[in-house]
């Protein structure tokens, strides 16, 4: 079966011009309310608050209201009271030099005064002179009989010294020599004992020998016995060298040797003894050496000790009198010192009196500090000045300009600040200067509870209309930017988030963009601004929300609020 294509193409050429239909009915009611929204717009501009990027030089400042003063106020007086005024010799205005005389004051008591303080003070002088002259003396004899005393002392404690030490060494080069005799003692001892030993052997030997001997003599006589006498003794003579006489010769020939022997022994017996003999003699001269020597050892010891406790009293007595005579010239001393401070005392007391009447003298006469007028004269000639200012005198050669500055804005008031300055006087001209004093503490409250510091500003082109105690228009610039991108201060704020934004407005549309910027600097009227997507003569709607106009209430056909 074929479909119906003809029906087919005509139900959709009629959806197709249904559509064209709504497309043009939308059309048509966007540009009516698009017109609508123009004209509403255009009918209420008068309500909608708009500005202007613009680059400009901008100024941060703070104002305040200032004095007009004098480089220099010296409020004139003296220290003087209840003194007639002889002569005023200026009047308010008259134009002073420095060093002129304003004043004479009545000082004829003061004169008197000065006088009596003079002979008083002379007197002083004297009574001074002579005081302290004795006290001198006293002190220059007190020193004398102290190093003489002192002296004294350092040579009996020398000669005890010296004494002493004389002692010690003869004390100690006699023990040094007993303990020599000592040992020279002990030698012979052990030497006289050694030798006795030895004779004592020696003894025992020379006893073997004489026995040998006796024997020897014994067997010899024994064989010659028999013989005739006279033969013995040609045979003894020759010997007994006959070849028969070998036994007798034997027997002969022993005793000739014992003989020989016991001699020998005998003379070694001989010289022990005498060594020994020797050795024992040394030992008993040691010994009483050294016994002596014990006895004056002793007796030097006792000595010792006693010059060694006379020396010890005489370094006491020597520390005594020093420290005596040395208390003695200090007392001395402070004699001196206590008289000078008591005649400097009352020598002073004169002197201040002289030098307070003289000062009085000197303010008998007032004489002008400075150049400059007369601006007040508080006494008359005659009257009793009391205290306080006499006369005023100003230089009114440069004026400055006082201020006081609140606690908010002093912390950006710096010294070398540029100021524009303005006053009533001078009416439309602008005068500069600069600030040249910051005070670092509070010196006024101005009647409130809000802390307030002084400046001074000095003025760099000052009118010749000015006077003292004019008021002063000040801004202090705090800070200037050249070719800044400004926008008016009501025509920036921010959002929830603490961002910058301005409402960029198209003048012909009416279309608006937000658009976020960099704050740089506020001044009273305009708000320095960072951004890429502004230009001079851009059109920013103001954001006081007191006067704003909703742009799209009025294109979708809204109020105006």
């Amino acid at each position: 079966m074929k479909k119906d294509l003809t029906k087919k193409k005509g139900k959709g050429k009629w959806i197709a011009l249904g559509i064209i239909a709504v497309v043009a009915l939308l059309i048509g009611y966007v540009v009516f309310s698009a017109s609508r929204a123009v004209k509403a717009v255009k009918e209420n501009m008068d309500k909608i608050q708009t500005g202007t990027v613009s680059t400009r030089t901008l100024t941060k400042s703070v104002g305040a209201t200032g004095t007009i003063k004098s480089i220099d106020k010296e409020d004139l007086s003296v220290a003087l009271a209840n003194i007639d005024i002889s002569e005023i010799n200026v009047e308010v205005g008259d134009e002073v030099k420095k060093g002129q005389l304003l004043a004479v004051f009545d000082t004829t008591d003061i004169e008197e005064s000065l006088a009596d303080a003079e002979e008083s003070l002379e007197n002083a002088e004297k009574q001074s002179k002579l005081s302290t002259n004795g006290a001198n003396r006293t002190l220059s004899d007190t020193k004398r009989a102290a190093d003489f005393t002192i002296d004294s002392a350092q040579t009996s404690m020398d000669n005890a010294k010296e004494s002493y030490d004389d002692s010690v060494k003869q004390l100690q080069d006699l023990k040094d020599q007993n303990n020599s005799n000592y040992a020279a003692m002990e030698s012979e001892l052990a030497k006289s004992q050694s030798l006795t030993e030895e004779a004592n052997a020696q003894k025992k030997t020379v006893d073997k020998k004489t026995k040998a001997l006796t024997e020897a003599k014994t067997a010899y006589t024994l064989l010659v016995a028999a013989m005739d006498p006279a033969v013995v003794a040609e045979a003894e003579a020759r010997g007994w060298d006959g070849e028969e006489e070998a036994d007798i010769k034997a027997a002969f020939d022993a005793v000739s040797e014992a003989e020989k022997a016991l001699n020998k022994a005998a003379k070694k017996l001989t010289e022990l003894s005498e060594k020994a003999a020797t050795a024992a003699k040394n030992y008993e001269y040691y010994y009483s050496l050294c016994a002596s020597a014990n006895a004056q050892i002793q007796a030097l010891e006792k000595t010792t000790k006693s010059l060694k406790e006379a020396y010890d009293t005489s370094v006491k007595a020597y520390d005594n009198t020093v420290a005596n005579q040395q208390s003695a010239v200090a007392t001395a001393k402070d004699s001196v010192t206590a008289n000078s401070i008591t005649q400097s005392t009352a020598t002073k007391t004169y002197e201040k009196a002289v030098e307070t009447y003289e000062d009085q003298l000197k303010d008998g006469k007032l004489y002008s500090p400075i150049d400059g007028i007369v601006t007040a004269v508080n006494y008359e000639a005659g009257d009793t000045y009391q205290a306080g200012a006499l006369i005023t005198v100003q230089d009114t050669s440069e004026f400055i300009i006082e201020a006081f500055i609140t606690e908010y804005d002093i912390a950006d008031v710096k010294k070398g600040q540029k100021v524009l300055i303005k006053t009533d006087a001078t009416g439309d001209e602008q005068m500069e200067g600069e600030v040249t004093f910051v005070s670092p503490t509070a010196e006024a409250s101005m009647g409130t509870t809000t802390a307030s510091y002084r400046i001074k500003i000095s003025i760099n082109n000052p009118s010749d209309r000015l006077r003292l105690d004019m008021n002063a228009s000040l801004s202090i610039i705090i800070d200037q930017h050249e070719n800044a991108m400004t926008v008016p201060y009501n025509a920036i704020a921010k959002d929830d988030e603490g961002k910058y934004f301005v409402v960029k407005m198209d003048p012909t549309t009416f279309e608006t963009e937000t658009i976020y910027v960099e704050a740089i600097m506020e001044s009273n009227y305009y708000t320095e601004i960072k951004s890429d997507k502004l230009k001079d003569g851009d059109t920013l709607q103001i954001l006081d929300k007191g006067d704003m106009v909703n742009i799209w209430d009025l294109m979708m056909g809204g109020d105006v609020y």
